[in-house]
């Protein structure tokens, strides 16, 4: 059991009938004046008188309400006596008990001869001549007020001549301070006063001031931010304007490579006799695969999974594939997203090509009426890296796919109806 330093707030009195206080009677008498039992009054913490007396449930222990108010912040709900789990509830009857109970004043030994109820003893105290207070001069004596004080503080001037002397020359010296300081504090107050009144015209005027220039800076701010935005709109179309001449150069210098670069190709087979219409007519890279009635294929494929696969096409080095449109996912992107990948296909240029492929980049671009919606794309950057075995020669007609399960979100579609446009553009580039 924990330890317990106890408070004494329980009354630490002497009853009519009794020599010393009930905190000093002998432990084995449990009866005094009147037939009470000192048990039964007790506080079981500090062992006083119970003042404002509560009883515990369970284990029926007394005490104050100040005492196991403070026990409890340590040890909350718990009895100090035998460490039960406790409530306590206000003891009405005890308290009416204890208070109706006789007693001496508690200076009958200086020669008060009070005597009444408990429940009068804090009144009688307030008056009681032979209560100690502390010297006027606060030497740190108690004396006692009997007679006003007038004649036992004379006496116990007396017997400290030189120390009052020292105290009175103290509390003079600190009346003239206070006077001093009374009169400094008014003055100090009326400066504080006026400077403040001045303080405050001054800030006043300063805040004017700042609300006029607060008000041009606004202005000045408002019309810049305006010029910004109109030169970032200017810059932002230079830009795209830019970007689509670049990309127009670029398509030019690489339709006019690719072009080269098929007429080799079909020279060969030209001079093989290999050479048809139908190869001919295959379009090449970048190269846009167009769904028609988009809105009844997308929900259709939500129901049945359907695959999408787009014409045969051929990449910019020759190489033939298509492209393989799961409208509905597929694995990681099943009912989520749009899974796009690009098939090989045997082609006629095979023979002539490098395998595996020596790709560089690949990307998939969702086209909604012509506009770019979302970009996927992946780069290599050892010629084919770890899709080299993916990109082997096939060795039927169709060979493997690469592309991603998740390229593009339900959500960019969720709005689209069969009157839309939407495409899939496919580029690859090579080492």
């Amino acid at each position: 059991m924990a330890t317990y330093n106890p408070i004494h707030v329980g009354y630490d009195v002497t009853f009519v009938g009794e020599d010393e206080k009930t905190s000093a009677l002998n432990a084995g008498q449990k009866e005094f004046a009147g037939g009470i039992n000192k048990d039964d009054i007790t506080c079981a913490i500090c062992h006083l008188i119970l003042r404002e007396p509560v009883q515990a449930v369970k284990c029926g222990h007394r005490f104050c309400t100040k005492c196991i108010g403070e026990f409890h912040q340590t040890n909350p709900e718990k009895c100090p006596m035998d460490w039960q789990t406790i409530q306590v509830f206000p003891d009405i009857g005890k308290k009416r008990e204890i208070l109706n109970l006789q007693i001496r004043c508690q200076n009958h030994e200086e020669g008060c001869v009070w005597q009444n109820e408990i429940r009068e003893l804090e009144n009688h105290l307030k008056n009681c001549g032979y209560q100690k207070v502390p010297c006027e001069l606060k030497c740190g004596e108690n004396v006692l007020q009997k007679n006003g004080t007038k004649v036992s503080l004379d006496k116990h001037i007396a017997q400290s001549k030189y120390q009052h002397l020292s105290l009175e020359m103290k509390h003079e010296i600190g009346k003239v301070k206070n006077d001093f300081d009374e009169k400094f504090q008014n003055e100090k107050l009326q400066i504080e006063d006026k400077f403040d009144r001045k303080l405050k015209e001054k800030y006043e005027e300063i805040q004017n001031v700042k609300a006029q220039c607060n008000q041009k800076l606004q202005k000045i701010e408002r019309d810049f931010d305006a010029k910004l935005i109109e030169k970032h709109q200017e810059i932002k179309d230079l830009k795209e304007e830019f970007g689509k001449i670049k990309n127009d150069l670029d398509e030019i210098k690489m339709n006019d490579k690719t072009e080269e670069h098929f007429k080799n190709l079909n020279g060969i087979l030209v001079n093989k006799n290999e050479l048809t219409f139908g190869i001919l007519r295959v379009p090449r890279c970048p190269y846009t695969f167009l769904i028609e009635n988009f809105k009844t294929k997308f929900d259709k494929a939500k129901k049945t999974n359907d695959i999408i696969h787009s014409p045969h096409f051929f990449t910019v080095n020759g190489y033939k594939g298509d492209l393989e449109v799961h409208l509905n996912g597929q694995g990681a992107g099943k009912n989520t997203h749009i899974s796009v990948f690009f098939q090989i296909l045997n082609g006629p240029y095979d023979d002539l090509l490098k395998w595996p492929i020596p790709w560089k980049s690949y990307s998939f671009i969702l086209l909604i009426n012509d506009k770019e919606v979302d970009k996927y794309s992946s780069k290599s950057t050892d010629e084919g890296g770890k899709w080299k075995d993916i990109f082997k020669r096939p060795t039927g007609d169709v060979g493997e796919d690469l592309g991603y399960p998740k390229a593009f979100s339900h959500e960019l579609v969720k709005d689209v109806t069969d009157t839309d446009k939407v495409a899939f553009k496919y580029n690859m580039t090579f080492y």
